[in-house]
């Protein structure tokens, strides 16, 4: 059979930054090969800071999540992942590339500070097409930090 595009966004909250902290991937399907991004970001809500989220998987050059619900405030976080096998991926209208992963899998993240509650989509690009699959979530900002996350990107680490 052939081989199934996955993405997965998972999140700690509230935890130290910068601290030592493992993340372990296995699969049982080692042939198709993994692609794992690891992101710290600060000024999010300490309790439950995820809102919504959102994936597709497909084949073209335009990798894009499905649409999420209306978000719960309008000061939010929205991060993405995709990977596309053997294209490069860049970001999406309206989102900042933070990360392109190159090897036997692809994958990239990118973010975009909201300011409404409107419902949205992660989208990336590639050059060619080539299957793909596209997660997005959103996360709230505190009150306090919502000024800083529209005037600087408050990314602390990428691995």
């Amino acid at each position: 059979g052939g081989l199934t595009q996955l993405a997965a966004k998972m999140y700690a909250f509230n935890i130290s930054g910068g601290a030592s902290h493992a993340i372990v991937v296995s699969t049982s399907n080692i042939g198709s090969g993994i692609a794992l991004i690891a992101e710290e970001w600060s000024g999010l809500t300490t309790t439950s800071p995820a809102d919504k989220k959102a994936a597709s998987a497909g084949t073209s050059s335009s990798p894009a999540s499905s649409t999420t619900a209306t978000l719960i405030q309008a000061d939010e976080l929205a991060v993405a992942g995709a990977n596309a096998r053997t294209q490069i991926l860049t970001a999406g209208s309206g989102y900042t590339l933070t990360t392109n992963q190159i090897g036997t899998q692809q994958a990239a993240s990118e973010y975009q500070v909201l300011a409404s509650t409107d419902q949205i989509n992660a989208t990336f690009n590639t050059t060619a097409s080539a299957s793909w699959a596209c997660a997005v979530g959103t996360y709230t900002i505190a009150a306090a930090a919502a000024a800083a996350y529209r005037d600087s990107l408050m990314l602390l680490g990428v691995s």
